[in-house]
């Protein structure tokens, strides 16, 4: 199982790629097997050729791509405003793949409370890694 692993570029609550390390091990957790994409990589790369109009779409392109060969995303909704995060659950759910969202604060949460049926929001890391302990069961099944 191929999972996209997307959170808040937010230095003020840490390193991103720290973040990005909470999320993945929990997933790796839920199934050793998976095999965990990092949009980060995207964006540090984007720093390269400069900030602006150039760059945005290279990320978006780079992970959009990334998402639709995925067969899951997983999120953190925290503190930090973001346009990245809602977008790529956007784009879960244009691509009809499942989501899961670890919600670690209720700021802002109207921007992905849309989630339709193949959406799941959790609360906990234990939650986290329940949810997508079940998503690998559903995909070794098939």
């Amino acid at each position: 199982m191929i999972v996209y692993i997307g959170s808040p570029i937010d230095t003020s609550l840490g390193s991103p790629q720290e973040q990005f390390e909470e999320l993945g091990n929990a997933v790796i957790e839920a199934d050793p097997n998976v095999l965990v994409f990092n949009p980060l990589t995207a964006f540090m790369n984007a720093v390269n050729i400069g900030f602006g109009k150039r760059s945005c779409a290279y990320v978006e392109a780079i992970n959009y791509q990334a998402l639709s060969n995925a067969d899951i995303g997983v999120f953190v909704w925290n503190s930090s405003p973001s346009f990245g995060v809602p977008l790529e659950i956007h784009w879960c759910q244009k691509l009809r793949k499942p989501a899961i969202v670890w919600v670690k604060s209720k700021t802002g949460i109207y921007l992905i409370n849309a989630l339709d049926p193949i959406g799941v929001m959790v609360e906990s890391r234990q939650d986290l890694v329940e949810a997508v302990r079940m998503k690998a069961k559903e995909f070794k099944e098939i």
